[in-house]
């Protein structure tokens, strides 16, 4: 009965541990992974897939641990990036720090298994007694284990969400699974030498160094926390290099501004002199209408009508910044067969002190969004820009034609159709600085064809 009962309490201690083992898995892996769209069926099928591999790994077959995890890694890498379009790279770290911790809380709770056993057994001689000694302390051992690796999975996971983006490169995985792997293998070395029979002698490594009940721990959560470092320094560098680049774009936006605003000054400068010479121009005319020569009249009214209808902006916004950008937008639509409607007004008044440029990087960024989406439409195709005061508020407002469907990113921007990854499109995310420097906000929204993009921007005083 003491065999039976010890192998049934074996076998159900293993089912729950599979079973939390998996949820543990599935939930860090399946969370992390990618976005929330297809989360559900991601948990699922890590969950399912990880605990029908344990459990044929304790009840049929005998393959180590770390042939289960790359097994299932390289499945859902399959499954997952050629269905829901995740990244591999995702899928394969997370694989790895999450057998990490696994394996790592294992070895800990081995540490404290040995401290506990020396003290309880001495005073135990009933072999009865033993027996049910020995499994209390095996099943507080399982709960502490599947405690601790829930703990550190969830803080560690909590980590990555925040500060590691899901698009991780190649060079970023060889940089991020580092530590995982060197955790790892420490791990496994250390359980080859907690027990050792050479020469027909048992040995036990806390038993000959005492001091490693400590130092293995340490050694553990030393490598948990080597993990959380590359996993922190990993992000910082990508947010940088992503600040790098939304500055490089900024800066290129701004000299086209300048370089346009002087080439539309230069003409402007031309038809002020087109408009002084037209004062001769009409004392002429008025002499040729006075000796009654209509025909040479009519045909020197024409002359200055075509070269007057040649100069002007068509568009006045109240500044020459959106004059610049809104013009060249409406002219690029025209080309595209694109209908353009502008209600923009901006200028400079009141109290209010918008950076223009500012202003010329909101407006610009959204109307090249606008565009971008309308050419990959057919049919008809509208772009409409307004703007309003609204109180100590003013609103931007860009709305198009949109086809396809928008997959979000973690930031809450739209992923960039443009490029590779799953990083959003630099201009709307220095759009969204422009609204955080003038404390406003960007609201991003498609509904029955169009998209709409509100920015609010505050009067600062």
């Amino acid at each position: 009965m003491a065999d039976e009962g010890i192998r049934l309490f074996t076998n159900i201690s293993l089912g729950i541990e599979i079973f939390v083992n998996s949820l543990i898995f599935a939930l860090y892996v399946g969370r992390l992974a990618g976005g929330r769209r297809y989360m559900r069926l991601r948990v699922w099928s890590a969950f399912i897939l990880y605990g029908a591999v344990y459990a044929l790994k304790v009840t049929a077959f005998t393959f180590p641990g770390w042939a289960a995890i790359v097994f299932i890694t390289a499945v859902l890498a399959l499954f997952w990036t050629f269905s829901m379009k995740e990244s591999p790279q995702a899928v394969i770290f997370l694989a790895m720090s999450e057998y990490c911790l696994q394996t790592g809380c294992t070895l800990v709770v081995q540490s404290v298994y040995h401290i506990v056993y020396e003290k309880v057994t001495p005073g135990i001689y009933d072999i009865e007694q033993a027996y049910r000694a020995v499994r209390l302390m095996g099943a507080g051992a399982v709960a502490l284990r599947l405690i601790l690796t829930a703990v550190c999975s969830f803080f560690i996971g909590r980590l990555i969400q925040k500060r590691l983006p899901r698009d991780i490169l190649w060079s970023d995985l060889a940089w991020l699974g580092f530590m995982p792997v060197i955790g790892t293998i420490f791990v496994n070395v250390i359980y080859r030498m907690l027990a050792v029979v050479k020469d027909g002698t048992y040995f036990e490594l806390y038993e000959m160094y005492p001091s490693f009940l400590a130092l293995v721990p340490a050694a553990v959560l030393l490598s948990f926390a080597g993990m959380t470092a590359s996993v922190y320094i990993c992000g910082s560098m990508r947010k940088l290099e992503e600040e790098r680049l939304e500055g490089f774009v900024r800066d290129r936006q701004i000299k086209e501004l300048e370089r346009r605003i002087a080439e539309e000054n230069h003409a402007d400068e031309a038809a002020r002199r087109l408009r002084h010479d037209m004062r001769s121009h009409l004392m002429n005319l008025q002499g040729l209408l006075a000796k009654g020569d209509y025909k040479e009249a009519a045909s020197y009214i024409g002359t200055a009508g075509e070269s007057l209808g040649s100069s002007g902006m068509g568009i006045n916004t109240g500044n020459p910044v959106t004059d610049v950008i809104i013009n060249d937008v409406r002219a690029q639509a025209k080309e595209l067969d694109i209908a353009f409607r502008s209600d923009f007004w901006y200028e400079k008044k009141d109290g209010w002190n918008l950076e223009l440029f500012d202003l010329g990087i909101v407006v610009s960024n959204l109307l090249t969004n606008a565009v971008e989406a309308c050419e990959r439409c057919d049919g008809d195709k509208y772009i409409s820009i307004s703007s309003r005061v609204h109180g100590n508020f003013y609103l931007i407002e860009v709305e198009n034609s949109f086809c396809g469907e928008i997959k979000w990113g973690d930031s809450g921007l739209p992923v960039s159709a443009k490029r590779s990854g799953n990083v959003h499109g630099i201009g709307l995310g220095n759009v969204a600085k422009a609204a955080d420097k003038y404390n406003g906000s960007m609201e991003l929204g498609a509904e029955g064809g169009s998209f709409r993009a509100t920015v609010m921007l505050q009067k600062i005083r």
